[in-house]
């Protein structure tokens, strides 16, 4: 398709998406926010995103959000971003709880709180947001804001797999192939090991092939 094409079909879809927000359409105005922020037309995005959202758009809160926090358009403003970012969570933006919980745990905008954080990645995680689950996969296996819990870690880290995250599927094979929480496997672990490749999560591929190598070192491995 010539690029010419390209382009106006992305102004007739944008046209739509524009209109069904008119019309009061939360998702469009959601989706139609989105789409300018990456055209980087920034200030048209905060005036479709900030009403959508004042309105109840969790997605919308969340879009401005990672603007905010990006600095992709507007200038960085971590605070600003956690404020929406927790507005969309509250809203049931599952992605947007589990930004949030990583937001909290690394301390940026706010006060470094593990603790809180866990609760924001499990809201997250179990909304269907594969990243929160490996964030949260991350803090129980560290004993971030309580205690280690090995067993729950690995529980996160397939949750976040079979949603479709390629480096939770290499965090479970390191699991499995070392029995980490979960009883060691090495036909498990070559399995999700191959599912992370598939994923297009590189390490995954190395981790793979070294599994189906007899005598390879998978502690040479790093899932990072």
């Amino acid at each position: 398709m010539s690029p010419r094409l390209v382009l106006v079909g992305w102004f007739a879809h944008a046209a739509d998406l524009g209109a069904a927000c008119e019309a009061g359409d939360l998702p469009a105005c959601a989706a139609h926010g989105g789409q300018l922020i990456g055209a980087g037309r920034w200030p048209e995005a905060a005036l479709v995103l900030a009403p959508a959202c004042e309105s109840g758009s969790g997605e919308a809160c969340y879009n401005l959000a990672s603007s905010y926090a990006r600095g992709g358009g507007p200038n960085q403003d971590l605070v600003a971003a956690v404020g929406l970012f927790r507005l969309g969570c509250d809203a049931g933006f599952s992605v947007s709880c589990g930004d949030l919980g990583w937001m909290l745990d690394q301390g940026l905008g706010v006060p470094e709180d593990p603790a809180a954080a866990r609760g924001f990645l499990v809201r997250g995680c179990d909304g269907g947001a594969e990243t929160a689950c490996r964030e949260l996969a991350t803090s129980l296996a560290a004993g971030r804001g309580g205690a280690v819990d090995l067993v729950g870690a690995a529980h996160r880290m397939a949750q976040g797999c079979a949603l479709g995250d390629g480096k939770s599927c290499a965090m479970e094979g390191m699991a499995h192939q070392h029995g980490r929480g979960v009883k060691a496997d090495e036909v498990v672990a070559f399995a999700r090991f191959s599912r992370a490749c598939a994923l297009d999560y590189a390490t995954g591929c190395t981790a793979a092939a070294l599994v189906a190598l007899p005598g390879a070192r998978q502690d040479d491995v790093a899932v990072g």
